[in-house]
């Protein structure tokens, strides 16, 4: 009988650190959103120092900087670039940042540009909230989207850490009860 609780501790545990996870849809357009004469894209999403945030969107998802050959997905117009209408630009540099011309890019807070792409899983160092961003030199003649999956994971114990926790207060309050 007393195993039986330990278990159900130990899955209540794991359940809790997965409780706090946020997720979320955000669509960044390349005029409106634009680091060059746009705003950037209101995530919604705040982060702490340490909160675990990842940020995919589908590399067949393209965007463009004007006339062809400016179509590209949220690496940039960089070599390997799938859209149809694509090509390879040097990096555009603003803001003391650089980074391939047509790329989704992200701003914490007051804190500098950084680097998202199609796919990027990092744990943050600045804390603040989260702005999206199209990476070019003129607004005026860009058009649509790529559509951004946003999850962020708050500064919690990994779920198999907090499964050995609950087996371990399950433990000592067996150990209590015996006594």
């Amino acid at each position: 009988m007393n195993i039986l609780k330990f278990f159900f501790i130990s899955i209540f545990m794991v359940l809790l650190g997965n409780i706090n996870a946020q997720a979320t849809v955000v669509d960044v357009f390349a005029r409106a959103n634009s680091s060059t004469g746009g705003s950037g894209a209101v995530t919604g999403v705040n982060v702490a120092i340490g909160d675990r945030l990842v940020m995919v969107t589908d590399p067949n998802d393209c965007w463009s900087a004007g006339a062809p050959p400016r179509d590209s997905n949220a690496n940039g117009l960089t070599a390997g670039n799938p859209c149809p209408n694509g090509g390879i630009f040097p990096d555009w540099t603003q803001a003391g940042v650089s980074a391939p011309f047509g790329s989704l890019m992200g701003k914490i807070g007051a804190g500098n540009f950084f680097f998202v792409g199609t796919d990027f899983d990092q744990v943050m160092a600045e804390a603040g909230a989260l702005l999206l961003y199209y990476w070019d030199s003129n607004a005026g003649d860009n058009t649509e989207f790529v559509s951004v999956d946003i999850s962020l994971n708050p500064d919690l114990p990994a779920p198999g850490t907090l499964g050995l926790i609950g087996l371990g207060l399950g433990f000592l309050l067996y150990r209590r009860r015996k006594s």
